[in-house]
């Protein structure tokens, strides 16, 4: 087990190469290990290596693809990559499977505003809100 004092910002790097080294071996060893794919996809995107980390969410969704959570990360990683139109199809699959998902339509306003589609990023915006607003009003009926 490593320990937390490898976690300090002189060691980060080293800890991002350990986690890509274990989640190929992970894969190697079980190349339908959906974990290992994401550990490589969430390092490649925090490293801002986009395409290394589209892959790795792609091999997901290729074993996988009823996966919301993964649409929503590649789809965050082609907002963040500037690829607009991939990111709002990915997010669009992620509000099919999980419709009452604020997040994915939050992802895909993004991306409808950075391509000055001010009425969709609104509207998508405006779904967001009222889903968390319903969540918020049943959980407190629930704690009364």
């Amino acid at each position: 087990m490593r320990s937390l004092s490898s976690l300090q910002p002189s060691n980060l790097r080293n800890v991002a190469f350990q986690a890509i080294a274990d989640a190929n071996k992970a894969i190697e060893l079980d190349p339908k290990y959906i974990y290992g794919y994401r550990v490589g996809g969430e390092v490649y995107a925090h490293k801002r290596e986009f395409d290394r980390a589209i892959v790795d969410f792609t091999s997901i969704l290729d074993i996988n693809p009823k996966d919301a959570f993964t649409y929503g990360r590649r789809g965050s990683v082609y907002w963040l990559k500037g690829d607009y139109d991939r990111a709002i199809a990915d997010f669009t699959k992620q509000i099919e499977i999980e419709p009452d998902n604020p997040e994915a339509y939050r992802g895909r306003g993004l991306a409808y505003a950075d391509k000055r589609d001010n009425a969709s990023a609104l509207a998508d915006y405006n779904k967001a809100i009222e889903i968390t607003k319903r969540r918020i009003e049943t959980g407190y009926r629930q704690l009364r």
